[in-house]
């Protein structure tokens, strides 16, 4: 294997990994942090942002701004922190304007996250081969265009769309590795 295809699966995975982590940690300060209501017994009074939800929410930021910091790192960048804050501003600007475009085309901005995964993971994750930037904007494009598909009207499907977010930064390692494949002579 090139090593810049091994690189790009090792920035995937630690990318990948620090996003899960982000999610769970944000999502478990917030069950940490409501209130448990029952119609029988009504409300535990249990509802403000305590101090372990502030930790919990603290280091699930701290995972999801260190996801691009880890791929620009893992990947090979000179300058990671260059390339992780270039990749975390692109992921804010497609984010906010893939959510203004797709609420207007589909009514639904949950693509937008697919798009703005996409861009980050593309920018933050070096290329191994020029080859292999084509085949990333291909793949998110195709990723993005199935959240479209699946964010559209009444066949609306949000676990779908979050599955796609979810497998963005592997598609793109998958994209770096069928990219860096040498093109095999035809026998005749």
């Amino acid at each position: 294997m090139q090593n810049g295809v091994r690189s790009t699966w090792a920035a995937v995975a630690w990318a990948e990994g620090l996003i899960l982590a982000g999610i769970a940690l944000v999502g478990a300060a917030v069950a940490t942090s409501t209130r448990f209501c029952t119609f029988s017994l009504g409300c535990d009074g249990r509802s403000s942002l305590g101090g372990v939800s502030l930790v919990l929410v603290a280091l699930g930021l701290v995972a999801l701004i260190g996801s691009p910091v880890a791929a620009a790192r893992r990947s090979g960048w000179r300058s990671a922190g260059g390339a992780a804050a270039l990749a975390a501003l692109a992921f804010l600007l497609a984010l906010v304007i893939g959510a203004i475009v797709f609420a207007v085309l589909v009514d639904d901005v949950l693509p937008a996250l697919v798009l703005a995964l996409g861009v980050e993971g593309s920018i933050a994750v070096r290329p191994p081969t020029r080859r292999a930037v084509t085949a990333r904007i291909v793949i998110v494009v195709a990723l993005v265009v199935l959240a479209g598909v699946f964010g559209a009207g009444s066949r609306r499907s949000d676990a779908a769309i979050l599955l796609l977010a979810l497998l963005t930064l592997p598609a793109i390692g998958l994209a770096d590795t069928i990219s860096g494949r040498p093109n095999r002579p035809r026998v005749r």
